[in-house]
């Protein structure tokens, strides 16, 4: 049974009877939204606009939750209730889900209502990352009226243009792909804008040494133009940054990097280099090491290593500081046990903590007898999500960016991971009122080679008390 089976029949045993609103993005990137009713005989069974649907498992790459326990009220007004979710919203999954399923059922006129809504609001939020992530998202949605298909691509082409004029090149090449997927027939003409925005984006972020990102948009160039030769240069020149930051967080790694490396590569001077590389580099199998891939790259482990905090929003008042210290590392069988000291101010006593590294994840152990959470997944990729469990409260951590950049009080940090955290918690616990639930939100940033780097949350108090932003980092 995959992790993925398991985590869908525990969510049923979870909730009972209560409709559970899931997201499965497919094989062929198909986004489809709906109530999940089970899994029986290798397959999802799925309530869709009314109709039970089936998908197999191995269709399936990820299932994510998107409602838990919670109904929202009738929407009579869908342009009002568009203008919050698309001006309001973070999650521009959630959101696009939303905008699909809500062209249902909506006359013409209400339907040319919410893209005009569509279009507006984007052009708003322009600035914004969400926008981009917006286009990569509504055109995967499963039961997009076809008819208006082609309206939504002529909106997406308008706001790319906004983008290009505010130089949001990432957001304006993503625009200007969706608006090609929405309406193939009208590829050709976008083709030009997507690949000249394409290539200025990958230049900027090139040259900003944000490698991940740059080479994102260097293979968007190549699946144009393919013989492009300075998207082909940015592409070359890109990868060996990578590898290079790879080896540098994954040191007892460095041989399988250069074969995946070499696997890649086309240009011939850095593949002679790598090859000579890989020649002086021994696997040493007789020193038994833990393959823990992508994880040591977001959350690097060595013994002294150390990072500062600000904890809470800068303000006037006395700042605080939060500083956390690796203790102590050991290999366990499959994994790493990391040993950590948490500390505020230079004279107070530090509190320890443990993580577990492994193969794919990072964990926090809890105090207690409760089970390691999960509070980074490998491989990392947008949209991948699992829920956490503390007592009887279920948390939900989803992958919401893989290019994301944080600035922080110690510089800007690209390429970094955002990981929305979406939970609940008793509101009479910080007020002292009758029982209720308050939802809470947090963006947490884990930028390559350096770890955590920020940590945001959206409502105001928490803001004030809980906030994280790296001031310094260093080795002891």
């Amino acid at each position: 049974m995959t992790r993925l089976v398991a985590a869908a029949i525990l969510l049923l045993a979870a909730l009972g009877a209560r409709a559970q609103e899931v997201q499965l993005t497919l094989t062929d990137g198909t986004i489809v939204t709906g109530e999940l009713k089970g899994f029986e005989g290798g397959k999802y069974r799925v309530m869709v606009g009314g109709e039970i649907r089936e998908y197999k498992e191995s269709e399936v790459v990820t299932l994510v939750v998107v409602e838990r326990g919670r109904t929202d009220p009738p929407v009579t007004d869908p342009v009002a209730e568009a203008k919050r979710r698309l001006g309001e919203g973070q999650d521009a999954g959630k959101a696009a889900s939303w905008f699909a399923q809500a062209l249902k059922g909506l006359s013409r006129s209400d339907r040319e209502r919410l893209v005009d809504v569509l279009q507006s609001t984007l052009t708003a939020r322009i600035q914004e990352p969400f926008v981009g992530d917006f286009a990569d998202a509504l055109p995967r949605q499963e039961g997009l009226p076809a008819e208006l298909k082609p309206a939504l691509a002529r909106a997406f082409e308008s706001v790319a243009k906004a983008a290009e004029k505010e130089r949001r090149a990432r957001s304006a090449w993503k625009l200007y792909r969706g608006a090609a997927a929405l309406d193939p027939d009208g590829a050709d003409a976008v083709r030009a804008a997507r690949l000249a925005q394409a290539l200025a984006d990958a230049t900027a972020r090139f040259n900003a040494g944000e490698a991940v990102s740059a080479l994102e948009a260097a293979e968007e160039i190549l699946s144009l133009a393919p013989d492009h030769a300075e998207g082909r240069r940015i592409r070359e020149e890109a990868l060996h940054r990578k590898l290079r930051m790879e080896m540098a967080a994954n040191p007892e790694r460095k041989a399988q990097l250069l074969r995946d490396y070499l696997k890649a590569a086309r240009r011939e001077e850095y593949r002679k280099w790598a090859e000579a590389e890989l020649g002086r580099t021994p696997d040493r199998p007789e020193t038994p090491t833990v393959s823990i891939g992508d994880a040591t790259r977001y959350y690097p482990v060595a013994a002294g290593l150390f990072w500062r905090y600000r904890v809470g929003e800068k303000s006037d008042e006395k700042e605080i500081f939060q500083k956390v210290r690796i203790q102590e590392v050991q290999r366990e069988e499959g994994v790493l046990r990391v040993t950590l000291e948490s500390s505020y101010g230079s004279g107070s006593s530090g509190q320890s903590y443990q993580i577990l590294v492994g193969p794919d994840s990072v964990s926090q152990v809890p105090v207690g007898d409760q089970a390691p959470f999960p509070i980074l997944r490998f491989p990392a990729q947008a949209g991948l999500s699992w829920p956490s469990k503390s007592g009887a409260q279920v948390f939900l951590r989803q992958i919401t960016s893989v290019a994301a950049t944080a600035t922080t009080a110690s510089g800007a940090f690209g390429d970094c991971l955002e990981v929305t955290f979406t939970g609940t918690m008793p509101q009479a616990a910080r007020e002292g009122r009758e029982e209720q639930t308050i939802k809470i939100v947090s963006r947490s940033y884990y930028a390559p080679g350096v770890g955590l780097v920020k940590l945001e949350f959206d409502d105001a108090e928490y803001r004030k008390k809980y906030n994280l932003d790296l001031v310094e980092r260093g080795k002891e």
